[in-house]
Parts: structure tokens; sequence; C-alpha cells
């Protein structure tokens, strides 16, 4: 709700006093309006998420472990530890490429790597590989 949400409800409920004639004719607006906003409500999520419109908005299988999967891509947790090239700078973020020629979107730890500059992955993050600038001594 937030500040806009409950000064818009008081708003309304100041309204239904102010346009009633007594203080008992507010409340009893105001007990209609409440019971029949309440009976509305349960019937129309009733009815509604029973419906074929609803399925057709909401996903009703799980996706977990056990039905087989998973949001990393477990191609890339192959890549740890390997050494690359990297094509474009990264300011965090760029390409390399490693001896195979085979080339990855990979993230820095914060700072900048030049190109053609010898990096390695030292952490992968579900679809996020890290990399770190391996500086020649």
């Amino acid at each position: 709700f937030g500040v806009a949400g409950i000064g818009g409800i008081a708003a309304l409920i100041a309204s239904i006093f102010v346009a009633s004639i007594s203080a008992q004719q507010a409340m009893i607006s105001l007990t209609v309006v409440l019971v029949g906003t309440i009976i509305l409500s349960v019937f129309t999520l009733k009815f509604v998420t029973a419906g074929k419109f609803w399925r057709a908005f909401v996903l009703g299988d799980k996706l977990n472990a056990e039905g087989g999967y998973s949001s990393a891509n477990a191609g890339l947790v192959d890549y740890l530890g390997q050494e690359g090239v990297t094509i474009t700078p990264l300011r965090p973020a760029g390409t390399m490429e490693f001896a195979d020629g085979e080339r990855l979107d990979v993230v820095t730890e914060g700072g900048f790597v030049p190109a053609r500059a010898r990096v390695k992955v030292v952490k992968v993050e579900g679809t996020r590989v890290l990399v770190r600038e391996i500086k020649e001594e």
C-alpha cells in the first residue's frame, strides 16, 4: 500500500462522512461498502482463479531440482580455473576467448581489464562467469 494507498483509503472514508447527513448514516454506508467489498473480492478470487483465463497467466508446474530444473548453466562450471585472453576490454563485463577458440561473456571482480590481457576464470555463479587478470611478473 504505502503512504499513497493509506492516504487514498483515508480520503475515501472521510468522503463518506462528509457526504452523509448524519454520523449514523455514514457508519451504515461505510459498513455496507466494506462488507460488499469483502464479499465481492472473495467471489472474484474464487471464480477467476478457477477458470481457464487464470491458468493462461499463472504457471501451474513447479520448477524444482527434483524435476530436473536448474537455473544455472551446468556447462559453465567446466570453465572454472581455465585461462584465456580478453577480446574486448572488460569494464567490468566483456568477452574472452579460450585456447580452443571458444568465446564467453565474462565479468571482472570490479576492475578494468584491457583487451588482449590474460585472465583466469575464478568463480561461476549461475550464468555469471567471474574472471581475474593474470599479472605478468
